[in-house]
């Protein structure tokens, strides 16, 4: 598993420069040459905004993915432009169905997130140690998510031009 955040580690390596430890990603040079096995990781990813605000985080091992989703939605959240599209409207309207806040999911037999198995009973203690962790990882990594909702960027402002 890789993640984009090793870009400048393996960038950094390559051209012979040192990795600074307040980096997240690490260095892919051992495993591009052969001469390192991929190490066993868990990589965070977040959404807060796309062209709406639908924040979700996410923890990813090499056999399970646990996803949280902050506020309700549809099963799938298209972008706009793809949802109005008039290919979509010919697709149904399944992926509008409310989505699970949870979502956990055993990729060695399910590598396609088919199946949500966050309210399987029989693995409510692996569900419960991901949340657990993620909400670690989060609150290690200053997440402003576990404080409540987080407002837009504000858009710069360009330069208007003055005209002769």
């Amino acid at each position: 598993m890789v993640s984009h955040l090793d870009l400048v580690p393996t960038l950094v390596e390559l051209a012979g420069g040192e990795r600074r430890p307040e980096w997240d990603g690490v260095s892919l040079v051992g495993l591009l040459k052969r001469d390192e096995p991929q190490p066993d990781r868990e990589l965070v990813f977040e959404k807060t905004y796309h062209d709406g605000y639908d924040p979700a985080r996410a923890l990813r091992t090499k056999d399970r993915k646990y996803i949280r989703h902050f506020v309700p939605g549809p099963r799938l959240a298209l972008a706009k432009d793809l949802e109005a599209s008039l290919t979509r409207q010919g697709m149904g309207d399944a992926h509008l169905e409310p989505r699970e806040m949870e979502e956990f999911y055993d990729l060695t037999v399910d590598p396609d997130e088919l199946t949500n198995l966050s309210t399987d009973e029989g693995l409510a203690d692996q569900v419960a140690d991901f949340r657990e962790r993620l909400t670690a990882k989060m609150r290690d990594g200053g997440d402003e998510l576990l404080d409540g909702d987080i407002a837009p960027m504000p858009h710069p402002q360009r330069p208007t031009r003055s005209r002769p």
